[in-house]
């Protein structure tokens, strides 16, 4: 992670975002960009370029600040990616802040031990919180007795410093307990592995089985989530530039889920458990597609996680088509986001998006009846008439609204994309690789020929000398 550079105020940071209709330069003061936003449009309408320039803005004029983009299919991803290539060792250096997140690159990735210890979680709640998240992979999830024994076997394995291969392995075959047990200082954990996983049924491990072989039948997810280390939420937020790419490959959409829910797990225990001082950066958090990201977040969670990183200097921007697909991914998600954001920036979509806004609307009472050049609009008419032409602008062009200060048509700037795109082209092959890959990535092979058993070698039999732990307890039979 580089050191800071000492930025002006915030509040002397000017960020420009495009142009008002009539021409003039359209600039926000970046203390007020860097709040919660909320930013809406189809396909095409232009967020991309809006997030990537903002972006770019940002991290030139205030490059302590860290910026974080989430994007569930790579595609925002890789525009930014095009972008740090072409600026190369120009400021604002964004290569050498460059942290790539991807489960499911094929030839590098970084490290994810799901079950390493995440600052800011307990060991019960990360446990539950890994298996909430695997849970997202299969329709249905898990049901009580198949959650309650994973749990135990995952606390199994954290308390023993293992990986998914130990979870795995103590489904498959009980008695590797015996050789977690002396790993495990929790008396209780340490007794639910080696006295009451064996009374498990059968079917109930085959099926835990069954479900864990095929998430890790995937080459990269094996390597980045049996990896000894993991990378944290805290290294995540505070890195300088770190892209979290969730596009999984086809027929592995289910595993996307999974990794997002999980992720998006250590990027809220990060925040919650951030130190704040006079000194303390700024982050700017993007989320595109973001129903497709926090649909499963419970919406009471979301509330409070976006209440609290106000507090630490964390800004949320969530990319979505419309609201109405917020909505019916959940309504408690689009009442958490529409609620907190302070931001709005509504391109061509539905006019339920701008309507929402409406009451921020330039209403000038002075605008001409279309069709009666000779009269005047009432107030509602000419309201009614904005949000028909907000929903209807042509792309790049946006309703930019902020709450306690008004509502602005804008125009946002135009990117360099054909520039960027032959800089990035004539980069050297190794460049290129560590613009795709970014700093700490490692070979999947690499990872793949160090996972191994937290404890291979061990005897699954009891010590000579000591009574072994009952692996059979009778039964409680009722008529």
């Amino acid at each position: 992670m580089i050191s800071d550079s000492s930025d002006l105020a915030m509040t002397d940071v000017a960020l420009p975002l495009g142009f008002s209709f009539d021409g003039a330069s359209f600039n926000v003061p970046l203390e007020r960009a860097l709040r919660h936003a909320l930013v809406t449009g189809t396909t095409g309408a232009g967020k991309t370029a809006f997030v990537v320039g903002a972006a770019l803005a940002i991290a030139k004029r205030a490059p302590s600040t860290r910026i974080v983009l989430i994007d569930p299919k790579g595609e925002l991803l890789d525009v930014v990616r095009m972008f740090v290539g072409a600026l190369g060792e120009r400021p604002p250096f964004l290569a050498r802040r460059l942290l790539v997140v991807d489960p499911f690159a094929t030839a590098s990735t970084v490290p994810m031990n799901l079950l390493a210890p995440e600052p800011g979680l307990e060991r019960s709640v990360q446990a539950n919180v890994i298996v909430a998240s695997l849970a997202e992979v299969f329709d249905g999830g898990f049901g009580p007795r198949m959650s309650s024994v994973l749990v135990a076997c995952v606390r199994a394995a954290m308390e023993a410093g293992g990986t998914l291969l130990d979870v795995v392995e103590l489904v498959r075959r009980p008695p590797y307990g015996l050789a977690l047990a002396p790993l495990i200082a929790d008396d209780e954990v340490r007794r639910a592995v080696v006295e009451d996983l064996p009374e498990e049924s059968e079917a109930t491990r085959a099926a835990l089985r069954a479900r864990l072989d095929w998430l890790l039948s995937s080459r990269p997810l094996r390597a980045c989530l049996c990896a000894r280390d993991g990378i944290t939420g805290a290294r995540m937020l505070e890195h300088g530039l770190t892209l979290v790419s969730l596009g999984p490959p086809s027929g592995m959409g289910a595993a996307g889920k999974a990794m997002a829910a999980f992720l998006m797990a250590k990027v809220s225990a990060a925040v919650f458990a951030r130190p704040v001082d006079a000194n303390t950066p700024y982050v700017i958090a993007v989320i595109d597609e973001a129903p497709e990201v926090l649909r499963r977040s419970a919406a009471d969670e979301l509330e409070r996680l976006l209440s609290m990183a106000r507090f630490k200097r964390v800004a949320v921007w969530s990319l979505a088509q419309t609201m109405d697909q917020v909505r019916s991914s959940s309504a408690g998600l689009a009442r958490s986001i529409a609620t907190n954001a302070s931001l709005r920036v509504c391109f061509r979509g539905s006019p339920d998006d701008v309507a929402d806004v409406a009451h921020a609307l330039p209403i000038s009472g002075r605008m001409r009846d279309p069709h009666r050049g000779d009269r005047l609009l009432t107030t509602a008419q000419e309201r009614a008439l904005l949000i028909e032409h907000a929903a209807s602008l042509p792309p790049r062009c946006a309703l930019f609204v902020e709450a306690g200060v008004g509502a602005t048509f804008l125009r946002t700037a135009t990117l360099p994309f054909d520039e960027a795109r032959a800089r990035f082209a004539n980069l050297l092959p190794a460049e290129r690789e560590r613009i795709e890959h970014g700093n700490g990535a490692v070979a999947v092979d690499a990872l793949l020929r160090q996972a191994r058993l937290v404890a291979p070698g061990a005897s699954t039999t009891a010590k000579a000398g000591r009574p072994a732990p009952s692996m059979k307890r009778p039964r409680l039979v009722l008529p």
